[in-house]
């Protein structure tokens, strides 16, 4: 797989130069960095598409963004429309909310550490093998429990698994209180530098992330409902998000908010992915470099 993504990387890469010379890909791009983009969106919009179904049009998607890569980073043939007064904050938490359940509010510090425990390894252990080859009893075992003792604090391995995707997102990097009050153009920035950090200091998380995305797509699994939600949630908040951009007057009107938000999500995801078998794909700053050709700095500021 690794030494696949690096080849279709540089055959992209190379029919883009080529595709430079007749017109067909725009002044002040980087043809690396368009190939590692177009293909990271490719395999986030197919795990998409396997939880949200035909909302998710992958050949669209695909020729609307191939299309703007005609163009030069950056320009806008429409130009920018009108600001407009902001109608509310922006929200960037496209997470589920965090469980405020007995099991979480309640019990003495040795439980409550105890919990802490099982969730850390739990991570550990499904991101190295997936979380429909890791038993219960492996993971008490490497807790240092018995698995009787597991289940009095998590009743089974699906509300376990629950506990883990939350406690996943309530590490996520990202500071949504922050990016709360920013202008939406800010706030989106902040989300491609949260993605690098995330990628500096939570790795075990990024590949629990990816591998159960994958696996969880077969609606019987015990995850497959959170991320179809999940993956709902964050196309919808960052549509949200981008019409903002509209009305502070930063999204040029030749852009969709809906194919920016589904773009982003899928490309995040995708890069992920590459990063996790190259390590030199910096996510964020691919991301970073998506963002600021979609919202340029105004001239007119």
């Amino acid at each position: 797989m690794r030494d696949r993504y690096a080849a279709d990387v540089a055959d992209l890469r190379d029919r883009l130069i080529a595709s430079a010379q007749v017109g067909g890909f725009g002044a002040g791009r980087d043809p690396g960095a368009a190939a590692r983009e177009l293909i990271a969106a490719r395999d986030g919009l197919r795990i998409m598409r396997a939880y949200l179904g035909e909302d998710v049009d992958i050949p669209a998607a695909l020729r609307t963004r191939r299309e703007t890569m005609r163009g030069a980073y950056g320009a806008h043939g429409a130009g920018f429309p009108p600001r407009h007064p902001r109608r509310s904050p922006v929200s960037f938490d496209f997470a589920p909310p965090r469980d405020t359940g007995p099991q979480v509010r309640a019990g003495y510090a040795v439980g409550r550490v105890r919990r802490q425990q099982i969730l850390d390894r739990a991570i550990v252990l499904f991101s190295q093998a997936g979380y429909a080859a890791t038993s219960l009893r492996e993971l008490a075992e490497s807790v240092g429990i018995t698995k009787s003792a597991l289940l009095h604090h998590f009743a089974s391995k699906e509300e376990l698994l629950r506990a883990v995707l939350l406690e996943r997102d309530h590490r996520n990097v990202v500071d949504v209180a922050r990016t709360s009050h920013m202008k939406a153009r800010d706030g989106l920035l902040a989300i491609a530098e949260g993605a690098r950090q995330n990628s500096a200091h939570a790795r075990g998380l990024v590949e629990l992330y990816t591998v159960l995305a994958c696996e969880a797509i077969p609606d019987r699994h015990a995850a497959h409902d959170y991320f179809a939600d999940r993956y709902a949630r964050a196309v919808a908040t960052l549509e949200s998000a981008f019409r903002g951009a509209v009305e502070d007057g930063d999204l040029p009107s030749d852009r969709d908010p809906h194919h920016e938000a589904l773009w982003v999500v899928a490309l995040w995801d995708g890069l992920q992915i590459q990063w996790l078998y190259h390590s030199s794909v910096d996510v964020g700053a691919d991301l970073e470099t998506y963002v600021r050709d979609v919202l340029p700095e105004r001239r007119d500021r």
